[in-house]
């Protein structure tokens, strides 16, 4: 016979807390543009400790969410350009700005 034992595991991620960098605030709207335009978002990280990530995002503070997609980490000890994949920004005047995840 048989037996089947079925286990769950619950994996405990860590709680990053999400600081603003200085007074950064972009107005932006992509019908200011022509063509096909691709944005990213970009920054220079870099950790003390390469066990723990540096960590960046940018912030949509017009609609109060987070810009999918946007989530950018290193675990490099020395400054490191680090560039999110393309993004979807929604239509519309939005203020957005970067923040730094501990």
């Amino acid at each position: 016979m048989q037996q089947r034992v079925l286990a769950a595991f619950v994996m405990s991620l860590p709680t990053v807390t999400w600081t603003q960098f200085g007074v950064i605030y972009r107005l932006h709207n992509k019908g200011d543009y022509s063509g096909t335009v691709e944005h990213t978002h970009e920054a220079i990280l870099e950790t003390s400790n390469a066990a723990i990530n540096a960590r960046a995002r940018l912030w949509n503070i017009t609609d109060g969410v987070e810009v999918s997609g946007s989530r950018i980490a290193t675990k490099e000890t020395t400054p490191t350009r680090v560039r999110s994949g393309p993004l979807t920004i929604p239509a519309g005047d939005k203020e957005y700005r970067p923040e730094f995840g501990a």
